[in-house]
Order: C-alpha cells, then sequence, then structure tokens
C-alpha cells in the first residue's frame, strides 16, 4: 500500500498531507516584517524502511515544482528532518504546499520559525481536509497580538472558500467575498491589516467550502516577541481536554480559548485539575454566542474575585483543565496559548475531545539539550478507568512508567534523561485496549532567554505496536 500525505505549511507555505499535514517555508517574507522559514519532521510508524516522495507546489497556481522534488527514505521506527531552506529547485523565496508520499504510514510535526529563529511555533500534520473547519482565536491588535490564517484546497478541484469572522470580547463580525482556490493552492489572510474587523479584534473564525471541496487551515499568532501556531478544528465535542494547563509556573501564564461551532448559545464550564499538589482545583463558567468564543482561565486565575484566583491566589497550578458542563451540549473547539512574557517564549496548542484519545500515541519528536532544546511529554487521561502509562522513547533503553486515574495529568521533563544531543522520537501507551490518552509536547530552549524558543504539539493517536 502506498500511503498519501497531504502536507501544509502554517504561514506562507502551506502542504496539504494525505497522513499528516506539515508545514514547509523557505526565507519568505510572510506576513508583515518577518522573514519566516520551516522544517517539518517525519516519523516512520511501522517496522519496515519507508521509501517516501516530497512533492512542492507553488501557492497561487498549485503548479508542481518538480525540480525540488526529493526522493528519501526512512528507517523503520525512525524519523527524519527536512528544512524547505535546504531544498534544492526551490525557490530562495517560495510560498507553496507539499504532498508527501510514503510506502509506509507516517505523522508529521512541523516548526515554524522567523527572523533567524527569533520567534518560533510547532504545529502538528492533517490527516484530511474538511467542508468546514474552525479556528477558535482570531486576533487584531489585542495588545500588540495579531493573526493571520493560511488555507489550502486539499480537494481535487477549485474550491470556492468563504470565511465567517465572529467577534468574541471586542470586535466586529463579517464574512469575505468568496476566494477561488486552485487545487493544491493556498491563501494567506492577514486580520493586522483586515479593518473590516475593527480597530480591536478578539474573536474567532468558520472557513467554508460552499461547493463541496476538502479544506485545512492554520491560524498563526504574531506578537511582538512571540509567535504562536495552531491548526484549525473539523469538528467540535461537547467537551474537550486541555492536557498542560499552568499558571505563575516559573513565569508561564495559560489561556483556553473555545469557540461555539454549534448553533445556539452555550453556558459552558472548565474544570483546572492540579497535577498532584501543584494547585488547588477550581472552575470558571461563561457563556459562549454561536460562532464566537470566549477566554477562559486567564482572567480567572488573575483576577481577584474570581474562584481560581481565590484558591490559587498567585500560587503556582501545573494541571489539565476540561469542559465539564455545556448547558445546550454544542459543539465546542479550543486552543491553549502557554506564554512566558518575561522569557519572551509563546506556543499554541489544540485542545482535545475525549475520542481523540488512544491507548497508544506517537511522539515524532522528543530532544534532550539538542544544541540547548529539551522536551516535556504532557499526558492526560481522558477516560473512565485507571491507566498505567509507558513513555518508551526510539534509540533509548529509558522508559517513563506512572498510572494516572481519570482526569489526572503528569508531565515528563526529558531534560538530563535520554542523554545530550539525544533527537529522536517516542510513543506513549496506556495499559488497558479502551484507554483514552491525550498527550502534547513542549520543545524549549531555556537557555536563550531572548528569543521565542518554545513549540509545541500535539501527539498523534496510533495503533499499538507489538510489545
Amino acid at each position: 500500500m502506498k500511503y498519501r500525505t497531504l502536507i501544509r505549511w502554517v504561514a506562507l507555505v502551506v502542504l496539504a498531507v494525505m497522513l499528516p499535514l506539515v508545514s514547509v517555508y523557505a526565507q519568505t517574507p510572510a506576513v508583515g516584517s518577518l522573514d519566516y522559514g520551516s522544517a517539518f519532521q517525519l516519523q516512520n510508524l511501522s517496522g519496515n524502511v519507508a521509501t517516501v516522495e516530497i512533492e512542492f507546489f507553488e501557492a497561487s497556481t498549485g503548479s508542481l515544482i518538480s525540480a525540488a522534488t526529493v526522493q528519501d527514505t526512512i528507517d523503520a521506527h525512525g524519523t527524519k528532518n527536512y528544512f524547505a531552506v535546504q531544498v534544492d529547485g526551490l525557490p530562495d523565496s517560495f510560498q507553496g504546499s507539499a504532498v508527501v508520499s510514503s510506502t509506509e504510514e507516517l505523522r508529521a510535526i512541523s516548526n515554524l520559525y522567523a527572523n533567524s529563529f527569533a520567534y518560533g511555533a510547532a504545529s502538528a500534520g492533517y490527516n484530511d481536509g474538511a467542508t468546514t473547519v474552525n479556528l477558535p482565536l482570531i486576533m487584531r491588535n489585542n495588545s500588540g497580538y495579531s493573526t493571520w490564517v493560511s488555507i489550502q484546497n486539499a480537494g481535487g478541484v477549485d474550491a470556492i472558500v468563504e470565511v465567517e469572522f465572529a467577534a468574541g470580547p471586542v470586535g466586529s463580525s463579517y464574512t469575505t467575498a468568496p476566494i477561488t482556490l486552485k487545487p493544491g493552492a493556498a491563501k494567506v489572510l492577514d486580520q493586522s491589516v483586515d479593518a473590516a474587523l475593527g480597530t480591536k479584534f478578539i474573536g474567532a473564525a468558520t472557513v467554508r467550502s460552499t461547493n463541496g471541496q476538502p479544506l485545512v487551515a492554520t491560524a498563526v499568532e504574531v506578537g511582538p516577541t512571540i509567535l504562536f501556531a495552531y491548526e484549525g478544528f473539523s469538528a467540535g465535542d461537547p467537551a474537550l481536554f486541555a492536557p498542560l494547563f499552568q499558571y505563575n509556573n516559573s513565569g508561564y501564564v495559560t489561556s483556553l480559548n473555545i469557540q461555539n461551532a454549534g448553533t445556539v448559545e452555550a453556558e459552558v464550564t472548565v474544570a483546572f485539575s492540579p497535577s498532584g499538589t501543584n494547585g488547588t482545583a477550581c472552575s470558571e463558567t461563561l457563556t459562549i454566542a454561536p460562532g464566537s468564543m470566549e477566554v477562559f482561565g486567564f482572567n480567572s486565575f488573575a483576577l481577584a474575585g474570581n474562584e481560581c484566583y481565590q484558591k490559587n491566589p498567585g500560587t503556582r497550578f501545573i494541571g489539565s483543565a476540561r469542559v465539564v458542563g455545556n448547558s445546550t451540549s454544542q459543539p465546542l473547539v479550543g486552543i491553549v496559548n502557554q506564554v512566558n512574557f518575561a522569557a519572551n517564549k509563546g506556543s499554541a496548542y489544540d485542545g482535545f475531545s475525549p475520542d481523540q484519545g488512544s491507548q497508544c500515541i506517537s511522539l515524532p519528536m522528543i530532544q534532550d539539550r539538542n544544541s540547548n532544546y529539551w522536551t516535556s511529554v504532557n499526558v492526560v487521561n481522558a477516560g473512565t478507568s485507571a491507566s498505567d502509562v509507558t513513555i518508551e522513547y526510539s534509540n533509548s533503553t529509558i522508559t517513563d512508567v506512572f498510572t494516572l486515574v481519570p482526569g489526572e495529568s503528569r508531565s515528563v521533563f526529558n531534560y538530563g534523561q535520554l542523554g545530550v544531543g539525544y533527537v529522536g522520537s517516542a510513543t506513549v501507551r496506556g495499559s488497558n485496549a479502551g484507554d483514552l490518552l491525550l498527550v502534547i509536547v513542549n520543545q524549549v530552549n531555556t537557555v536563550d532567554t531572548t528569543h521565542d524558543t518554545l513549540y509545541t504539539y500535539s501527539g498523534f493517536p496510533i495503533v499499538c505496536p507489538a510489545p
């Protein structure tokens, strides 16, 4: 069998991947004054050597750049990195998309960087497209932060696309004129220059194909010194999980931004559960209009008078968050922003529905002091039974083993664990066939306190490999 992966790049390069979607950029002045670049990592999930082909397409026309096609192999259970700027045949300034084909099943993540790695963000690849894609957090001039959105046609004929912007706490709602996208082509919408949103906008967006073609979309949040990226959602769920939520944790704070992807108003309650003794449990309830969004956690932990502040008055909180109340059972989608303003670090990751959980999770990129980068693995049990969790690392005899009761989370730090310079992958495995484990991975360089060197991606559910 031949696996075909549409890889979409966030920002100026969008890759459509039939397995994972990754982003590829080549030193392109993208949105605003930043110079973007990108790299993506492919993980071979099988026990056989994978033969891969990577094809690149020019963004506006979708035309194949045949001179840039990459032929390669990836070892069994191995990983490989690809930097767009190192691909022969791509122009020095490139904006486009890519397709990865493989003889074996792959997973992928993409790392987006800007201004010679002064900014960084990461997102996971996409398996396929959808006719409706939800983006829970869109901004214009929000304390120096704005977003831009990259949309790609993952279908076989021209797609007619409309984007509906719904104001949340502030801004003006509107819907774009129809946009035509050729197969494989991508379009970037820059909210920083979109006056129709109002002087300041905090809200959400819904991307729709009006002629039935599948789409993929990614949003990038750009601040004065920090870059975030997250994947668009093709479906919502009445319940959501965030495997890592932190506040006043060595300078890090978090917000959970939830969009109502349904058709009627919903009163939503989010419960924040500490990991061990790292804080006190609390909750927050807000009402979300259809299509719009609200911010959970950030103000509740920061402002006196709120429950989470009262129970955690300026103290450290490390744990997870989940939706425990949804008055009208509307489908919800959400993204988590985690930021350390003093250290100029920030990243985003997608919230999970419980059914995205799995007994086994693939993590394509794990590091230990690799050019000062290291990773943390953050796991939450979204199931209804306790699970004995094991993390196995490629090319290493090290394992992590711990037990999680339902709703409990755990953070595992790889710094000093796997050896200086370690770069590899990992598999998270629960002890029960019906386990629903959810995982996100932070990649960070804590030696560099000037640049945004925090990247986050979500783990991929997989069929458990043989022990």
